[in-house]
């Protein structure tokens, strides 16, 4: 779900380069950052306790390309005019990556260098996109090549995409992990407590994307699987961002979490949202009190 997958990205942004330390999830605790200029200090907060909603949070880079890849989606053509379009748009591009600034800056058809998770953070909406897997793993694959060409980033996306197609599709967690193992060979059996021992920042897909989606394991709803995601700590809004978009497609989000998304996002981007969910069945789902309800 695209609103599920920005509610990760808001929750968590202000717990990025954080560190957690607990043997567990409710004994979790954020016990500072790997760098010293941060603005909105979270640390002594608990992983089960946080507010998931602060002032503090906005939508980060991993909104705003996943809005663009929804465009892309919507009007085909090249991925990289709207990667571009939307980061030049945007009033703060010091939230993008150092690589991604400076390919977006120009119209080279080269892609970025970058060799992180970039493409697997803005991956979310390719599941909603088609009817079969093959068409699902095409786009996330087209998706990634148009910033990145390492095969562990293509991976990464390809992973994201096909475990939110399934989600939706109704798969329960514990199938649609085995075949994410199974398909693209990550360890999604290591739990998350075990994660977060010495955790630290990295945008590696092979340490990013198996957290997400132990995250979405762990859990029983999006709420949940966003705090678990969250409280292992490191590129933390990039992981939770996957994580959420892969428990909405199956859960649902709560309506506040949705309605919260609505005013973060800011009317241009809540704009191009709401054309993707009414152009995709099953783009929004609502739960509430324990239930899943689906509307447009």
């Amino acid at each position: 779900m695209t609103r599920a997958a920005m509610a990760g990205d808001i929750a968590g942004s202000r717990f990025e380069r954080s560190i957690w330390q607990g043997e567990t999830f409710r004994s979790a605790t954020c016990v500072g950052y790997d760098q010293t200029d941060v603005l909105h200090d979270a640390s002594g907060e608990s992983a089960s306790a946080f507010p998931l909603f602060q002032p503090a949070c906005h939508p980060t880079d991993d909104s705003i390309l996943t809005v663009a890849v929804m465009e892309w989606l919507l009007q085909g053509g090249d991925p990289r005019t709207s990667l571009r379009q939307w980061f030049r748009a945007s009033s703060k591009p010091m939230l993008f990556g150092t690589f991604f600034r400076a390919w977006a800056a120009t119209d080279s058809d080269s892609p970025c260098g970058s060799i992180g998770n970039g493409a697997a953070m803005r991956a979310a909406p390719i599941g909603y996109a088609a009817d079969h897997a093959a068409a699902v793993l095409e786009l996330a694959r087209e998706n990634a090549m148009a910033t990145h060409t390492t095969p562990d980033a293509i991976a990464g996306a390809q992973a994201i995409a096909l475990g939110v197609f399934l989600a939706r599709q109704g798969l329960p967690p514990g199938e649609i992990v085995r075949e994410i193992a199974a398909r693209f060979h990550y360890n999604l059996e290591k739990p998350l407590d075990a994660w977060r021992i010495g955790y630290r920042f990295t945008s590696a897909c092979e340490e990013t994307v198996p957290v997400a989606f132990r995250a979405f394991l762990e859990s029983h709803s999006h709420t949940k699987t966003m705090r678990a995601a969250i409280s292992v700590g490191g590129d933390a809004d990039t992981i939770a961002c996957m994580a959420g978009g892969l428990a909405g497609a199956y859960w649902g989000i709560p309506r506040g979490t949705a309605d919260k998304v609505r005013r973060l996002a800011g009317p241009l981007m809540f704009q191009l949202v709401q054309r993707f969910e009414n152009r995709f069945p099953g783009a929004l789902k609502l739960a509430e009190h324990g239930t899943i309800r689906q509307v447009k």
